[in-house]
């Protein structure tokens, strides 16, 4: 719930106790609702700063660096990354360099990243962006997606039953695509288009 009058006591808190971290992090929020981006990224900034062991602080601050600078955003996602490869801050800030990436090879570069340091099966975020990179995979290099749909299908099977069924499900729909893709590529430069329509 939004209470605009609290931001005067938010700031009389900082005043006498400047290592208050939540109470940067409530100012933080104040100010984004407002629309003062460079305020709430000031506030963020203070809040990681007091309390450089939070990862929600760190993760939002990255974050609000994106509007800022880019490379800046970049850098401190990786920063959130390897500085908490427990939390599933750390996998949010690689899921969503992947997703903000601006091509398919840094997209891939992150999210391999977030397979690798955040397995799937442990953290929400790797598990959400693993669908993408498959399809990323499948632009770029169909024999490598249909390969990684097995990988995760294999995965998969590891998990609760039920969850395990319905996951090895969909990745078998992936396989069949990834696999229909490599055959058509095979049989267009082998010149059979009939077949590769087929």
């Amino acid at each position: 719930e939004e209470r605009p009058e609290a931001r005067a006591y938010l700031l009389k808190v900082v005043e006498r106790d400047p290592g208050n971290a939540k109470a940067y992090f409530l100012l933080s929020q104040d100010a984004d609702r407002r629309g003062d981006r460079k305020a709430a990224l000031a506030y963020m900034q203070k809040a990681a700063s007091v309390d450089p062991q939070n990862p929600d602080y760190a993760f939002y601050y990255a974050s609000g660096l994106q509007y800022v600078d880019r490379a800046r955003w970049e850098a401190a996602s990786l920063d959130v990354a390897k500085r908490f490869p427990a939390s599933e801050r750390g996998a949010q800030a690689l899921y969503w360099l992947g997703m903000r990436a601006e091509n398919d090879r840094q997209r891939i570069a992150a999210w391999e990243q977030l397979r690798a340091k955040f397995p799937p099966r442990k953290f929400n975020w790797s598990a959400s962006a693993m669908p993408s990179l498959f399809e990323a995979y499948l632009r770029t290099d169909p024999a490598k997606a249909a390969n990684f749909a097995g990988a995760m299908k294999a995965g998969a099977a590891k998990g609760a039953k039920d969850e395990a069924e319905k996951s090895a499900k969909e990745w078998d729909k992936r396989i069949a695509l990834a696999s229909t893709v490599v055959a058509v590529n095979r049989d267009l430069a082998q010149g059979k288009s009939t077949q590769a329509m087929t």
